[in-house]
């Protein structure tokens, strides 16, 4: 029974080809790690979804008495700090009213319904 070892020439070829690999794979790996870096001014999606809720439950205790007529405010919260609420220019013959919660570099929206008199005025030519 013989044993076959790997030869000069297997080995130099293999560490020649693991080479190319490695030199084809870094820019992928490089671009794919700096997308997964962490953004500092990120603010997690489902906690500002959860307070956009309960700024449309409740939108008098921020000092806003008509969710349609909204331009611009900007909220506080005690865990997200500063939230911007604009309104969101959207179809002029929609029946609704867009805003848009923004922390950070993260953006949520919620709709308000117009009360029937304003879309139907809206809606007409």
């Amino acid at each position: 029974m013989t044993h076959r070892g790997l030869t000069l020439v297997e080995v130099l070829a293999s560490t020649v080809l693991l080479v190319v690999i490695a030199t084809v794979c870094l820019p992928t790996i490089t671009a794919a790690r700096e997308h997964l870096a962490a953004d500092p001014d990120a603010v997690p999606v489902d906690l500002l979804g959860a307070a956009a809720d309960e700024f449309m439950a409740e939108p008098e205790s921020h000092g806003v008495e008509s969710l349609p007529e909204l331009e611009q405010v900007e909220i506080t919260t005690s865990s997200l700090g500063p939230i911007v609420v604009t309104h969101v220019e959207g179809p002029m013959d929609s029946a609704h009213v867009w805003l848009r919660f923004s922390a950070g570099t993260t953006s949520v929206f919620r709709w308000v319904r117009l009360p029937e008199e304003e879309a139907i005025e809206e809606a007409s030519p």
